[in-house]
């Protein structure tokens, strides 16, 4: 496979209905090209710099707002779809910028004020369906729904959420709660506007980059940091009833003590009235911060191959996937095997690729889940 393939930008008018091509834009003619994916999400944004007269910035913004766009490879392949949001000229008035964002914006676009008691496919099904139907431009296959066997209670009747906020909110979103095997659950609008709601349950390496050159290199900046400050391995928390403040006793780690002396950290508190909360809480803090944390922002890469060895064009990974780094030593556990360690093996949670450039960026998930998708899952807030 070459590391590029001819691709083709394919405009379709508003109404999805349709599969009328208004036109068909050649990457070469264009300046800059960039499109990015996102967990949660899917197809996020795609950026196109077009160089244009005066006149067609105001065809672009006149009768092609909210067009659709398919970026295809020559075989069919679809890498990207979404539709037509933003239009800004710049430039001495020589180009337009077009920005598209992905379906998932259908969530955006809905207000809904609901109460469930019900499964997160149930959820992510009706939220999807009280979509009005003047804006909904989602499929209604529901192929890609997965029921996670886990009930939730959420309740959004007090205030006006959008869809998407209901799914995604870090305190009380759908996608806080994993399924019944404790997995985190990922949403995406991918191709053919299907939306996929299912546990994050890798298997197996989709992507892998090397290091250093004389394994085929890829990877062409790669920023680490760590600091002890993040750290906790005797940790404290508080909570108050009726009036009285009560501190924990210590939660600690004697591994993590005798490797990195005794960092000590107190939970200011959130709300916890129990001491039950407050202790669920301040195992959870421990559990995450007793060893050194990986600080990784963002990886690039100009090469990828797949499991087998082939190579690829860097446009073809999306986030969701697990990219792999076998030559970052020192190794920990089997490479043969799937062990996130969240900087050598890790799922990708954004992609971006600049076309022209060559390069792609992703940022890696760090531990598969945050503090707070941990306290909502266990029942602390």
């Amino acid at each position: 496979m070459p590391r590029s393939v001819a691709q083709y930008l394919k405009l379709h008018v508003a109404d999805v209905s349709s599969g009328e091509i208004t036109a068909l834009m050649q990457p070469e003619f264009i300046e800059r090209m960039s499109h990015s994916t996102r967990i949660p999400g899917g197809f996020w944004r795609l950026e196109l710099a077009v160089p244009s007269r005066e006149i067609d910035y105001w065809t672009w913004r006149e009768e092609r707002m909210l067009y659709r766009i398919v970026l295809e490879e020559a075989g069919g392949r679809k890498l990207w779809e979404g539709r037509l949001e933003d239009v800004e000229l710049v430039d001495d008035i020589h180009v337009v910028m077009l920005g598209f964002v992905g379906y998932w914006s259908n969530f955006a676009d809905s207000v809904q004020i609901p109460s469930y008691a019900t499964t997160g496919d149930a959820i992510v099904k009706d939220l999807r369906d009280n979509i009005h139907a003047d804006t909904l431009q989602l499929s209604t296959s529901n192929d890609n729904i997965e029921a996670p066997g886990v009930t939730l209670t959420l309740d959004f009747s007090g205030s006006d959420w959008s869809a998407w906020r209901i799914l995604t909110d870090s305190n009380r979103g759908a996608l806080t709660v994993g399924n019944s095997s404790d997995k985190k659950m990922d949403l995406a609008v991918w191709d053919d506007r299907e939306v996929h709601y299912q546990a994050r349950n890798p298997t197996s390496a989709d992507w892998t980059a090397y290091l250093h050159e004389a394994n085929g290199g890829g990877v062409s900046k790669l920023p680490l940091s760590v600091s002890w400050r993040n750290v906790a391995n005797a940790v404290t928390g508080v909570y108050e009833s009726g009036g009285t403040r009560t501190r924990t006793s210590a939660a600690t780690d004697s591994d993590s003590i005798a490797d990195l002396i005794r960092r000590e950290v107190h939970l200011p508190n959130i709300g916890e009235s129990t001491a039950t909360i407050a202790q669920a809480r301040r195992d959870t803090e421990l559990a995450l911060r007793k060893d050194l944390q990986q600080q990784v922002d963002r990886i690039e890469l100009d090469r990828v191959w797949d499991a087998d060895g082939v190579e690829w064009p860097l446009c073809r990974v999306r986030a969701g996937e697990v990219l792999r780094i076998p030559d970052f030593v020192p190794r920990t556990g089997d490479l043969d095997s799937l062990s996130l360690d969240a900087f050598r093996t890790f799922v990708i949670e954004e992609t971006t690729c600049d076309h022209l450039a060559g390069v792609l960026s992703v940022r890696p998930d760090r531990d598969g889940q945050s503090l707070v998708d941990v306290l909502v899952r266990n029942g602390v807030i």
